[in-house]
């Protein structure tokens, strides 16, 4: 009859328990520190300029000025200026600006809006912010027609 080695029962449940030499690294999951929230609340300013889409008629700064104007407002936030009074006061957005997106994946709840929803790039934008952060979704004439959207994630 054969002897096992005393280290033998050691290597038997870590083959057992799939951490042998052969086998595969574990998926990722989606809990580490760069996973997407399931849900956010955001506020957003949209700056249109005259030949975006949709762009009301009284607007009529130019492309040019819509990108400096953005960027300008995009600092404001991020040193404390009330987003809720910038969107207000400069924001094109027939919608109001403040959404509660839901991830991939999950059900939207009451006034909670997919995340299919809205256009890629502010999504892309909007789901990586951390609370209290703020963001730029640039112009992109085919994937951000409107003009560009300063995001801050509220929740």
């Amino acid at each position: 009859m054969m002897q096992l080695k005393p280290w033998m029962p050691l290597v038997l449940l870590a083959a057992a328990a799939g951490c042998g030499p052969s086998a595969a690294p574990p998926p990722p999951t989606a809990a580490g520190p760069d996973a997407e929230p399931p849900r956010i609340t955001v506020q957003h300013v949209l700056i249109a300029f005259r030949g975006a889409k949709d762009a009301p008629p009284e607007v009529t700064r130019s492309r040019e000025e819509a990108g400096k104007f953005a960027r300008e407002l995009l600092e404001r936030v991020r040193q404390g200026e009330d987003i809720d009074l910038l969107s207000h006061n400069h924001s094109t957005d027939p919608g109001g600006g403040k959404y509660t997106l839901v991830n991939s994946g999950r059900d939207p709840g009451p006034g909670e809006i997919r995340r299919s929803t809205f256009i890629k790039p502010f999504v892309d934008v909007a789901f990586k912010l951390k609370v209290g952060e703020a963001g730029i979704a640039e112009y992109d004439e085919k994937e951000a027609p409107y003009g560009w959207h300063v995001i801050k994630r509220l929740e």
